[in-house]
């Protein structure tokens, strides 16, 4: 069998969408198989595609294959005319290699005949590549959770430095600083739609993660500070406009970026820096509580609390002020803190930052624009997570949480704790802080008629394995929350709006449940 049938036996056997047995060759830099893949199907190589990171060449580039790479970019002196209309320019490689950190192929790319860097002095690529290596440094460490938390805090480490690397490359070959600044594009929506307004920087992208020296250097080549800018995250946070260097830095923690924008704040005291709001109203130390990079459910937990406290620590000494800050919303950085971490369930970073905002002055008792409070967002974010230490609520409660503020929709966190299969020692010391166990909203609903729609929600655990519950588990818990609900106090027979009791409610929950068991038990 030669080494091209290898591969095609092998996506034969294991055929993945996107892939193909050309895709296998580059990922494996395998030249003797292209070769042979060429010679075989030379229609198939060079084929337009909708996407420009779908050919063969930018596939290398991605992968840092350089001896295929290399191969298919001495086709196009003998296949020129063939091959140009489908072959990415260098400038489309080197942005693909800068935004993959690819250390070797960059400087591959820039020392080619004629060579990239000649051209940056003159023109505004450099100022593109800059944003793309930027860009790398805010990589998303839940592509490599396969790695473990050491593992991926080895890779992160590596790749920071070959992303700095880059950027200090690109810098000392001439690319401009004032260039690395783009109207930014919106995923998925057309053009025209684009507001103008909007930009990202090489700064905003790089002080993710970059080191003092790094953004001391990029404020040293002219990068504006305070330009406003805008952040794109799957976390609702952080996906807002008007953003700064520094709201984006304090997202990741990154105390030595922060310490360097601090430094160079220019007209612009730190003070006054650490007070500016995003287009939701909120402050960097409301992007320092949330979690808008979502490290800590992959780092290892001392780390990320040292990182995130440490963060902390830093900004309320810049302005003890802003400890109450409140958003457009009403939320305050322990709003922010809770709905960012909660869901990491009894992990130690959670305790510490709660801990820590406390002490400094936070006051649990600030309500939101929807009339909830810390504890509302507690019994929200942790209906499907491992159980939480109750310390976290003691600890509330004594910084002036209210365990029956109600919310406009008439629900106390008893309601909304109710709901969870997972929180019992939670929903226990809610009960003896005194939360009414009686108390309806506005739906005519107790605790208890909350309690019985619980979510037995799925979870997965930090080191990766499921935690799902099996049908006996699941009824269970559910026993034990009605078994505390009604031992304090709760009726099963009082009915509400709708006229149903919790005692009816019960019983469609569990034929429910039972009727979902069937149709999975049939699927298998």
């Amino acid at each position: 069998m030669t080494d091209l049938e290898q591969y095609e036996q092998l996506f034969d056997e294991n055929p993945i969408e996107g892939s193909s047995p050309l895709r296998l060759i580059i990922e494996s830099n395998d030249v003797a198989a292209l070769h042979s893949y060429i010679k075989k199907y030379p229609d198939r190589v060079f084929i337009p595609t909708e996407m420009i990171v779908d050919s063969p060449f930018c596939n290398a580039t991605a992968d840092e294959t350089l001896d295929v790479l290399r191969v298919l970019l001495d086709l196009v002196d003998t296949n020129g005319e063939q091959i140009r209309p489908v072959r990415p320019d260098d400038y489309s490689l080197l942005d693909i290699a800068c935004g993959a950190a690819q250390l070797n192929t960059v400087k591959f790319l820039l020392d080619r005949s004629p060579p990239l860097g000649a051209r940056y002095v003159s023109d505004s690529h450099g100022g593109h590549a800059l944003l793309s290596a930027a860009s790398s440094l805010r990589c998303d460490l839940s592509y490599k959770a396969d790695l473990g938390p050491d593992g991926q805090k080895i890779w992160l480490r590596d790749e920071t430095a070959r992303s700095e690397e880059i950027i200090y490359m690109l810098l000392d070959r001439g690319a401009s600083i004032l260039d690395a600044v783009r109207p930014y594009r919106f995923p998925h929506v057309e053009q025209d739609e684009k507001p103008t307004d909007y930009i990202e920087t090489a700064l905003g992208q790089a002080v993710s993660r970059a080191s003092y020296q790094l953004v001391s250097r990029l404020i040293t080549e002219g990068a504006d500070v305070h330009a406003r800018q805008y952040s794109w995250s799957s976390d609702p946070i952080s996906d807002v406009g008007e953003v700064t260097a520094l709201h984006i830095a304090c997202g990741y923690w990154n105390v030595q970026g922060i310490k360097a924008l601090l430094d160079n704040c220019g007209e612009v005291s730190p003070t006054d820096m650490v007070s500016m709001r995003d287009a939701g109203g909120r402050i960097p130390l409301h992007w320092a509580a949330q979690n808008i990079c979502f490290d800590d459910y992959y780092l290892p937990d001392d780390e990320i609390g040292s990182q995130i406290c440490d963060t902390l620590e830093l900004l309320i000494q810049t302005n003890p002020k802003t400890i109450n800050a409140q958003g457009k919303d009403g939320a305050t950085p322990l709003f922010s803190a809770i709905e960012g971490h909660a869901d990491c369930g009894g992990t130690k970073h959670f305790e510490r930052m709660v801990q820590l905002l406390c002490e400094k002055g936070a006051d649990a008792s600030i309500r939101d624009i929807t009339g909830q409070n810390v504890l509302h967002i507690l019994a929200v974010r942790t209906i499907g997570c491992q159980p939480v230490n109750p310390s976290i609520l003691d600890l509330l409660v004594a910084h002036g949480a209210k365990v029956n503020d109600a919310d406009l929709e008439g629900n106390t966190p008893l309601h909304h704790m109710a709901r969870s299969l997972r929180q019992m020692n939670l929903m226990r010391r809610l009960i003896h802080h005194g939360a009414n166990v009686n108390v309806t909203n506005n739906k005519g609903e107790t605790p208890l008629h909350r309690a019985m729609a619980a979510l037995p929600l799925a979870r997965q655990n930090r080191d990766g394995t499921p935690d799902a519950f099996t049908p006996e588990r699941r009824t269970k818990a559910h026993d034990e929350v009605l078994e505390i609900l009604q031992g304090a106090g709760c009726r099963m027979d009082e009915p509400n709006i709708e006229g149903k009791t919790p005692y009816q409610l019960l019983e469609e929950t569990r034929a429910s449940w039972r009727k979902r068991d069937d149709m999975e038990e049939r699927r298998k």
